[in-house]
């Protein structure tokens, strides 16, 4: 059902009232600014592998909340568990509100996460997956890479964070740096900046020159002073071939 007070006249995001929704907290883990924040807004979000990055409302209830997915089959949209499944309520989101750049808003068909995560939201179990009525351009799929297969260190995180150097924003923004694959834990860490809004973020590496989602940013500790993603693992790239 369309959000009235979230889609303009033409089904375009109403970024005003975008603007002011609260992002979704993963028990008050949210991600972290660590250092010098280096993130640089994304200013053509309809190149790859940007135009894959799509803005989520979520709604619990009366609340409404915002996040970050990406497009990872003609019709399914990753990200991670805790936008879709709430811990204290026990439920799974009302629904589901997806913007693709460009398009007009779509409406969650399906939404799905994992009965570990439901269980425990651990960052290894912190994935969820989305289902919409609508068939993608091939070219707005970010391609899946079993995190087993990163060879290189080197990662991209681009997303919807709600703040940016103390600002608020509705933008996307990037940010580079060094990866650890901590897949004996079924995650990824790193010091790239991020903050809340952030997840559902994919972080990318390059396989033979393109951008592959090697794991879906998920938490942040500011005692730890690094941030979190749930590494992409066999599991999730056959779910999302078989959802």
């Amino acid at each position: 059902m369309e959000d009235k007070n979230l889609t303009n006249s033409d089904g375009s995001l109403n970024l005003k009232e975008y603007y002011n929704l609260p992002v979704r907290e993963k028990s008050g883990r949210l991600g972290v600014v660590i250092g010098d924040d280096t993130r640089t807004e994304v200013t053509n979000t309809q190149i790859a592998p940007y135009k894959s990055i799509v803005r989520l409302v979520m709604t619990f209830g009366e609340d409404k909340y915002r996040g970050t997915g990406f497009v990872v089959n003609k019709n399914v949209i990753l990200t991670a568990g805790h936008n879709l499944y709430d811990h204290k309520l026990k439920k799974m989101a009302n629904s589901v509100t997806i913007f693709i750049e460009g398009e007009k808003e779509k409406q969650a068909k399906k939404t799905q996460v994992t009965e570990s995560f439901k269980l425990s939201d651990d960052d290894k179990n912190d994935w969820g997956l989305i289902k919409i009525d609508y068939d993608c351009d091939e070219s707005a799929i970010l391609p899946l890479k079993n995190v087993s297969e990163l060879k290189e260190k080197d990662g991209l995180i681009a997303g919807y964070p709600a703040e940016v150097k103390n600002k608020s924003t509705i933008a996307m923004w990037e940010a580079s740096g060094e990866l650890k694959n901590e897949s004996d834990k079924g995650v990824l860490s790193y010091t790239i900046s991020t903050s809340g809004g952030n997840s559902g973020s994919p972080v990318m590496a390059e396989f033979d020159g393109v951008k592959n989602a090697v794991g879906i940013h998920v938490s942040g500790s500011e005692t730890e002073k690094k941030n979190h993603a749930k590494a992409v693992d066999d599991e999730i790239i056959s779910t999302v071939a078989s959802f």
